[in-house]
């Protein structure tokens, strides 16, 4: 009786804090303009149906961060259908509750660093949906199984990356910056090309008033 006690009262404080931060985030626009919503560090074991609820009133939310609050389970998640990204680490989640995101149809990144998953199998709870990109490094099942990477691509038909690096194994960092470097020296060799171009026709003109004042001569 004392623990439940005990745990009320955290999660009391826990709301308390989290209507102070959420109002702090969302007073000076309407809920539904509201697109991010940082909550790290917030202390709370679970989400409450008080956090849920207001959550949910967020129905434009795209980014939510919930890094460092303690977290044990997702059970109770807020039912967000505009969320895109979600990051969650350095919490205690094992895993078991990643089908309580199963409701994000739009989330096409999050991240689980540092937590306490030890089976690649919960994340079959991701089959169905859009996620693109995943990041759990410093969790036991990376430290365990090298070929994590593969089995997750291999679960997950529209997953592109997994902790930096693309389904050829090519960190998607230096990728960028070659397509980038790429693209940079396409604009180069056009802009020469048009220099050249522009020489070209300067000449025919030069070599066209010549010819003119030639014949003016005769």
């Amino acid at each position: 009786e004392y623990m439940g006690v005990i745990e009320q009262v955290i999660e009391d404080m826990a709301d308390t804090e989290f209507l102070e931060r959420f109002k702090e985030q969302t007073e000076r626009q309407r809920f539904r303009d509201v697109t991010e919503l940082d909550l790290d560090e917030l202390e709370m074991s679970s989400i409450s149906s008080k956090v849920k609820k207001d959550i949910e009133k967020l129905t434009g939310l795209k980014f939510l961060s919930l890094n460092g609050c303690g977290l044990k389970t997702l059970d109770g998640f807020p039912n967000l259908p505009e969320l895109e990204e979600l990051s969650l680490d350095g919490n205690q989640l094992n895993g078991k509750s990643l089908t309580a995101l199963s409701s994000l149809k739009n989330l096409k990144i999050i991240s689980l660093n540092e937590n306490l998953i030890k089976d690649l199998n919960y994340f079959k709870a991701f089959a169905d949906m859009k996620i693109e990109h995943i990041d759990i490094m410093e969790n036991d099942v990376t430290k365990e199984d090298e070929n994590y990477r593969t089995k997750l691509f291999e679960m997950i038909k529209s997953l592109q990356v997994v902790d930096c690096l693309n389904r050829e194994g090519k960190d998607v960092d230096l990728i960028d910056t070659a397509e980038g470097n790429e693209e940079g020296g396409d604009d180069e060799e056009q802009f020469e090309a048009e220099k050249e171009e522009e020489k070209r026709v300067e000449s025919d003109v030069e070599g066209d008033e010549s010819s003119k004042k030639k014949k003016k001569v005769k």
